[in-house]
This record gives C-alpha cells, sequence and structure tokens, in this order.
C-alpha cells in the first residue's frame, strides 16, 4: 500500500520569489505518513491474523443454536402446502346431508342471532322507559301529603289511641270498640271540641298546601299536570298517587251551550225523581226540539263565558289557550 507524502510550506512566501528555487534557500518541509495495519484485536499474535475473533465465533454459533424463523425457506413451503391441501378440501363437492347439515347450522345461528337482537332492543326499551319514568317522577313534584276524611271522630280516636299503653295495641280491635262506644256518649259540648279541632288540622293543611302551589308558577304546576297524567296512564295501579295538583290560579274552562242549557233545566226541579241516565235522555231531546233563536241565548252565554276565560288564561300564563276556540274567541275580541 503506497503512503502519502504531505508536503508543507511556510505560511508566507515572497511573491517575488519563485517557489521552491534553491538558490533562495527556501527549504519545504516535507513529512511522508506511512500507512500502518491495525486490527480489531491488537496484540494477537501473527500466527492467528485472518481468523474470526473470539466474540465473533461466540456469535456464530449462538446464532447456529437459534431455531429456524417462520421466513426461512422450509417454513414458507410448508405453510404453502398447508395452503394447498385447506383449498382442495375446500373445494370438494358437499353431500346432501352435509348441505342440510349446514344450512340447519346457518339457521340456528340466524336464530340465535335474531334472538340476541331482540333480547338487547327489549333491554334497551326498558332502559328508555325507567328513564322516562324517572323524568316524568321528577317533572311530577311532590307537594304535601294531606290527610282526607279527617273528622271529629277520627280526631277523638287518634287522641285516645296516642294515650294508649302496649297491652292496648296488642288487643287493637277491642281497644276501637271500646273507644267507639265512649264516643257515642260523650257530651254536646266534647263533641263540639272534636269538630272544631278536625275543621281547625284540615284549614291547616289545606293552608300549607296552598302555600307549597303558590311556591311554583302555574306553568310548573300544569307540567307537573301533564306529567301525573302520563304516570296514570302508564302506571295504572298507582293511579291514586299521582293525583292532579289542584290550583285555583288556573282559570275555569268555559261551559257549553248545551251544558249551559243543562244545568238551567235541572236546577228548575223539573227532572226529581228522575234517574241521570233518563234525565239526560229528556234534555238531548229537548235540546234538538229548540229554535235557532232559543239557543241563541245560550250560544251567547258561552262565547261569553269563552272570551273570559282566553283573558284569564292569558294573564295567567302569558299566552291563549291552544285551541281552535280559543283563538276564535280571542279574533271577535
Amino acid at each position: 500500500m503506497l503512503g502519502r507524502v504531505l508536503v508543507r510550506f511556510p505560511a508566507r512566501l515572497p511573491r517575488s520569489l519563485p517557489l521552491l528555487q534553491p538558490n533562495h534557500g527556501l527549504k519545504p518541509k516535507i513529512s511522508i505518513i506511512l500507512p500502518i495495519r491495525t486490527y480489531a484485536t491488537p496484540g494477537r499474535p501473527k500466527s492467528v491474523v485472518g481468523e474470526p475473533s473470539r466474540p465473533v465465533k461466540r456469535n456464530v454459533k449462538k446464532g447456529a443454536a437459534k431455531p429456524r424463523d417462520a421466513s426461512s425457506a422450509a417454513s414458507k413451503k410448508l405453510a404453502s402446502k398447508k395452503l394447498a391441501s385447506k383449498k382442495r378440501t375446500t373445494t370438494r363437492a358437499k353431500t346432501p346431508e352435509q348441505k342440510a347439515a349446514q344450512a340447519e347450522k346457518q339457521a340456528a345461528q340466524k336464530a340465535a342471532l335474531a334472538k340476541r337482537k331482540a333480547a338487547q332492543k327489549a333491554a334497551s326499551q326498558a332502559t328508555a322507559e325507567k328513564e322516562k319514568l324517572q323524568e316524568l317522577k321528577k317533572a311530577a313534584l311532590d307537594p304535601p301529603k294531606q290527610k282526607t276524611g279527617v273528622n271529629a271522630y277520627i280526631t277523638f280516636f287518634a287522641e285516645k289511641a296516642a294515650g294508649s299503653s302496649v297491652s292496648d295495641k296488642v288487643n287493637f280491635a277491642e281497644r276501637s270498640k271500646n273507644i267507639g262506644a265512649e264516643w257515642k256518649n260523650i257530651s254536646a259540648t266534647d263533641r263540639e271540641h272534636y269538630n272544631h279541632l278536625s275543621h281547625t288540622k284540615a284549614a291547616e293543611q289545606q293552608a300549607t298546601f296552598k302555600r307549597w302551589v303558590e311556591s311554583h308558577t302555574p306553568t310548573q304546576i300544569q307540567k307537573a299536570n301533564e306529567a301525573r297524567a302520563q304516570l296514570r296512564r302508564k302506571l295504572p295501579s298507582q293511579k291514586h298517587k299521582w293525583a292532579k295538583i289542584p290550583d285555583e290560579r288556573v282559570p275555569k274552562r268555559p261551559t257549553g251551550s248545551f251544558a249551559q242549557f243543562n244545568t238551567n233545566r235541572r236546577h228548575s226541579g223539573d227532572f226529581q225523581g228522575i234517574s241521570l241516565s233518563d234525565s239526560t235522555k229528556l234534555l238531548a231531546q229537548e235540546w234538538k226540539a229548540l229554535s235557532p233563536s232559543e239557543k241563541e241565548k245560550y250560544e251567547k252565554i258561552y262565547k261569553d263565558d269563552l272570551q273570559r276565560y282566553v283573558s284569564e288564561y292569558s294573564t295567567v300564563f302569558g299566552h291563549p289557550p291552544a285551541n281552535s276556540g280559543a283563538s276564535e274567541a280571542t279574533a271577535a275580541a
């Protein structure tokens, strides 16, 4: 291998002097770099120069000990044979029994899939219905409970039962019988006292309920009643729990012309002793027999009442009622 010759000159030379002329006394500095062969393992004897080192030999042995991977030629050949064998088996013609078994299996799979989808749909519908009920219950509000049927005897019974001992509570039937007998023998003054207590308690309950209703807007009570109506349809066994919330602020709906005629005729006393169904039939016949001028009186009463209802409804809710009759009354006004 040839070496490299490096010639070094001074940093600056006189321009008037030609380069490398011996009569000027300038001698170039020459550095000669000779190639020297080096090895990965310096200091090894010359007898083993050219042989692989011990680390290289160890790596070669480790590689030989490892199993062949799937990318080797033999593995690829074996995989191709298996694939070809599988293709041959799948392309074979099926017997009628095999076809029937396959069709039955597919039908069973479809039935299972349909059943699973139906179950998922039913579960989804049940979840949606449950969420809907929760929303309705939340919108229905929770008014204070009112005890109905509070009278003087119930007030007297509650007062006497409150002072009963444990033994009296065990014999409740006998104790109730004794309280009933005692109630029959009380004086008029005591009876008047318990009447006053029952009326006072009922008035307190009504006042509490009224304050609760007035703590909500008429629109909130209206939406609560709409939700309660849906709950009564969805939960018929709990109709009493979702009764309509009375609100005195809501205007009374108008009375129709026939209803006006019906009320007027019943107040006359002509239908005393006649059943409701028979009297209703007679009133319907009378209404049909009326002349247009006679019906006009009741029609006018209905229109005036309808106009009153629209006006009060607009004042309470801020908009007229959403029905055709109310729209006509608003236009007429």
